[in-house]
């Protein structure tokens, strides 16, 4: 019998060979998809969207909650990409675009999240990974800061 490992009810080796059946099938985006879950579920992750309208506080709220100012925040509507802010032993950032991650420094977040520097989203960013070694985000918890709607 295959070795299993049950992950909050989920069989991690099943998404393993899931990935590799889609590996086989030139499924390329699913399989990446199926490991980037099967990675979530083994660490345990737990997403907490901070969504709301436009200039409510969502990233000033987020940065309050991981104890430092690392989020874009303005007086104009800032967050132009999702934003996920999750634990990290260092202090590091990364932005994917056309499906590749690309490691950025901190102080080049707001050239790709912030609407002033990436209007509409102009530059094509999937998201932003955010990674800070804060206690609030060791056991899993990652925070995501949402573009704001005009009414939600």
């Amino acid at each position: 019998m295959a070795n299993t490992e049950i992950i909050n009810g989920v069989d991690v080796s099943q998404l393993a060979a899931l990935a590799s059946i889609a590996d086989e099938l030139g499924a390329e985006r699913i399989a990446n998809e199926t490991r980037a879950l099967a990675e979530r579920v083994g660490e345990g992750r737990f997403y907490l969207a901070c969504v709301g309208q436009f200039k409510r506080g969502k990233s000033t709220l987020l940065d309050a909650l991981v104890g430092e100012s690392i989020l874009p925040t303005g007086v104009t509507p800032v967050t132009s990409v999702p934003t996920v802010v999750r634990y990290g032993k260092e202090r590091s950032a990364r932005v994917r675009m056309s499906g590749a991650w690309q490691e950025i420094s901190l102080d080049q977040l707001e050239d790709f999240v912030s609407e002033e520097q990436n209007p509409e989203n102009l530059k094509g960013v999937d998201g932003v990974e955010v990674f800070l070694p804060s206690a609030l985000l060791r056991d899993g918890m990652c925070l995501v800061d949402k573009i704001g709607r005009a009414h939600v």
